[in-house]
This record gives structure tokens, C-alpha cells and sequence, in this order.
């Protein structure tokens, strides 16, 4: 019931879009925060989920600093750079680390009848990077309150969040690949360095996949 609940509030603006010619509304941004919060709080590990409710806190106290505001051009660059810090802030403090032994798996097989291995990694993602899947869509809903035109501003917005995420991934990736360089004759070349490149091709994907396109679809039909 909750993933046929999950996927009508998903496809009902694209079906409106494609049977009406007309576009989401834009109230829509905050349908899907929701349901999909709550699907992550489903996936998330049981000891994780009071933690939501602290991430949702400091979403609606950043989004009434930002109504006060008047300086749009401000949060060009701080919206994104905030995003990050939380991105990160809220993966290790949901307990993961840059080591394999603490990848959570407890919820990999959630509503699967047998093993599956594309849908238990979708699941083990979801699991594993709840928080930062959060943030990811919480930008969208802080860019609409920091932009008085959002609809027209949209792809700007996402513009700007696709330089300073480039930007902090290629910095971190170049120090990563330049550590594994300098220390490639040290035995933390496996046990420290090698998860960390796993993990860091992980967050790469979580950036291409759900920073830009996830957020993408959501601009393209419900914005």
C-alpha cells in the first residue's frame, strides 16, 4: 500500500502533464519531500529514525532564515555549500563510516519475496544513504524559498548546485587519488584507502543519480 501510495503521488503530475498539457503544481515539491522522507524513514535503521526529526528542524529553521533574507544571489553558493555539510553530517551520523564492516544491510530486503540483487542494492543504498537522500531534495525545497521566481529561476538554481558539487567532489576525489598515490607501498593502501575509493564512487553516484537526476525529473514535472 505505501509504494502504490508512493508511486501515484510520483506519476499523477507527469500523467496531468502528458494527458492536460499542463505542468505540476508547484505545492508538489513539498508532496514528495514528504513521501519520500517517508520512505527513507521506512528504509532507514529503527535506531536512526528520532534523527529525521532533528534533520527536519534545522530544514523549516534554515527556511525561515532564508525568507528573511533578501539577498538571492547570497545563496547561490551557501544553499549548496550547506546541503554538503549536511549531506555528510547526517551519513556518519546515522552511524556509517569509510569502512565496509558498517555497511547496514538490515533493511536490504524489504518487501522482496527472494534475493535480488539490483533491487537489494537499491534498497542498501537507500538504507545507507538516507541522509544525504534527504538533503538532496530538502536543496530543492530551501532554493524555492530563497528565490522569489523559482519556476523561472529553476535551472539556474540547479546550475549553480551542479558547479559547487563538481567543484567539492573533484577537489576530494583529486586528494583521495593523490593519498593513494603517496601511501601505494603502505599497508593502509587496503585497509584504509581502498573502502574509501568504494566509498567515495558511491557518493559519486548518489551525486549524478540523485543530486542532479532525481532533482532534475522533479524540476522538469512537478516545478
Amino acid at each position: 500500500m505505501f509504494y502504490t501510495s508512493l508511486t501515484y503521488f510520483i506519476l499523477k503530475p507527469v500523467l496531468c502533464q502528458w494527458v492536460y498539457q499542463e505542468s505540476g503544481s508547484s505545492d508538489y515539491l513539498n508532496n514528495i519531500l514528504a513521501v519520500i522522507s517517508l520512505l527513507l524513514i521506512n528504509q532507514t535503521n529503527y535506531l536512526n529514525v528520532p534523527l529525521f526529526t532533528i534533520l527536519f528542524i534545522i530544514l523549516f529553521t534554515f527556511e525561515k532564515v532564508i525568507e528573511r533574507q533578501h539577498h538571492e544571489q547570497i545563496f547561490s553558493f551557501t544553499l549548496p555549500l550547506f546541503t554538503i555539510l549536511l549531506q555528510n553530517l547526517s551519513f556518519f551520523q546515522f552511524g556509517s563510516t569509510n569502512t565496509l564492516s558498517t555497511v547496514d544491510l538490515t533493511n536490504a530486503f524489504n518487501g522482496l519475496h527472494s534475493y535480488n540483487m539490483i533491487n537489494s542494492g537499491i534498497l542498501t543504498f537507500l538504507t545507507n544513504w538516507a541522509g544525504p537522500i534527504f538533503w538532496s531534495l530538502a536543496y530543492l525545497k530551501l532554493a524555492s524559498s530563497a528565490s522569489p521566481d523559482f519556476k523561472a529561476n529553476r535551472w539556474h538554481i540547479l546550475f549553480d548546485k551542479l558547479v559547487v558539487y563538481l567543484l567539492f567532489y573533484s577537489i576530494g576525489g583529486l586528494i583521495l587519488i593523490g593519498s593513494c598515490y603517496n601511501l601505494r607501498f603502505h599497508l593502509f593502501i587496503w585497509t584504509v584507502f581502498s573502502p574509501k575509493i568504494l566509498y567515495y564512487l558511491s557518493w559519486l553516484s548518489q551525486n549524478l543519480l540523485i543530486d542532479f537526476g532525481l532533482s532534475y525529473l522533479i524540476l522538469l514535472f512537478y516545478v
